[in-house]
């Protein structure tokens, strides 16, 4: 039977909180398959990226940020300021600070879940576009944020991304200049 003494120790250490993530700074840095977000393999130090994470991504790559749970980080800064550096996301983005987009960098959206952020600065030189155009509400550039910051020169690109015009009978409707599509000729964005 345990002593008195280790009984108490182990109460005691037992009674103590779960250690809380700490936040750390984590880098891309493509050692993995070089363009999953979800492979632990990609990030330094090891491991995908956490909520408590201040995370940076400034390599020329097209890291894919799909077919994963939602991305969910402290922070979030793509490119360097003059590297070529492309998020392609078909998931969630969930910043609880700021996703900055350096001059180079961009996010490209292939689905149509939102980035939410408590800010986003879009710096000029970087830009935000989606894959459309598109037959239905598939796709689309969406933001959920505090404060958003489109910097002169910045680009937030959606020309000739709207709906195509659905079937043969209805053309596209909304603003913008939609692709030719199966039955429209300038659709809209919606």
């Amino acid at each position: 039977m345990p002593s008195f003494s280790f009984r108490l120790l182990l109460s005691l250490f037992l009674a103590l909180p779960a250690a809380s993530g700490h936040a750390a700074s984590v880098q891309w840095s493509g050692q993995g398959d070089g363009t999953t977000w979800g492979d632990g393999s990609n990030w330094f130090p090891f491991g995908v990226p956490a909520s408590v994470d201040d995370v940076t991504i400034s390599s020329s790559v097209v890291l894919v940020a799909g077919n994963t749970a939602v991305v969910n980080v402290a922070s979030l800064v793509v490119g360097d300021g003059t590297t070529a550096t492309t998020l392609y996301t078909s998931t969630g983005i969930i910043v609880s600070g700021q996703l900055l987009i350096r001059p180079g960098a961009g996010i490209q959206f292939d689905g149509t879940e939102p980035v939410l952020a408590g800010s986003v600065i879009l710096e000029s030189g970087s830009l935000v576009t989606h894959t459309g155009a598109v037959e239905a509400s598939t796709v689309s550039a969406s933001f959920n944020v505090g404060t958003f910051d489109l910097q002169a020169g910045a680009t937030v690109s959606l020309n000739s991304k709207g709906f195509r015009g659905g079937f043969a009978v209805s053309p596209g409707v909304g603003p913008g200049a939609g692709g030719a599509g199966s039955g429209g000729g300038a659709g809209g964005g919606a």
